[in-house]
C-alpha cells in the first residue's frame, strides 16, 4: 500500500487497506473509534463498505479526501468545437 504522506493520492480501495490496519492496530473496530474520536457505526459502515469514510474517519487516517475534475470528448470526438 502507498504512504500517504508520498504520494499524490490514494485509490479508494488504498483508503480501506487503510483503515482496516488501522482499526487492527487499535485492538479492534469500538477502540479505533474511541481513538478516532468517531462513532463505532460510523468505523463499523466504512469497514464493512455501506459506505465511504467521511470527513471525520478520513481525518482520523490522516487523510482528506480531494475531487479531481477531468473532461473528455463526448463520443471521442476531440476538437469537435462543441465548445
Amino acid at each position: 500500500m502507498a504512504d500517504p504522506q508520498t504520494t499524490d493520492g490514494l485509490r479508494p480501495v488504498e483508503v480501506y487497506a487503510l483503515l482496516r490496519k488501522r482499526i487492527r492496530e487499535a485492538g479492534g473496530p469500538s477502540a479505533f473509534a474511541r481513538q478516532a474520536g468517531v462513532s463505532p457505526q460510523l468505523v463499523s459502515d466504512a469497514d464493512c463498505g455501506r459506505r465511504f469514510p467521511g470527513p471525520s474517519l478520513l481525518a482520523a487516517l490522516g487523510l482528506r479526501r480531494v475531487e479531481v475534475v477531468r473532461y473528455v470528448p463526448l463520443g471521442g470526438q476531440a476538437g469537435a468545437g462543441n465548445g
